[in-house]
């Protein structure tokens, strides 16, 4: 629970929508809701600390924005 705690909370939030909308669909479709999800990812300021950080080599500060 505390490495999952420490993950982007954006990404994680999306992950589990993608996962329970997903289960139920065929496969194609699900991966057209996982595309989705992630595609607003990459716009967001966390996706951009993420990045920095790894760059810097420093563990990231999340905002969840």
């Amino acid at each position: 629970a505390e490495r999952l705690a420490a993950k982007a909370p954006l990404a994680v939030a999306a992950t589990k929508r993608a996962v329970l909308e997903g289960m139920a669909l065929p496969i194609g479709e699900a991966l057209e809701v996982e595309r989705r999800e992630f595609a607003g990812l990459f716009e967001t300021a966390d996706a951009r600390e993420g990045v920095t950080a790894f760059l810097e080599k420093r563990p990231p500060a999340w905002t969840g924005r």
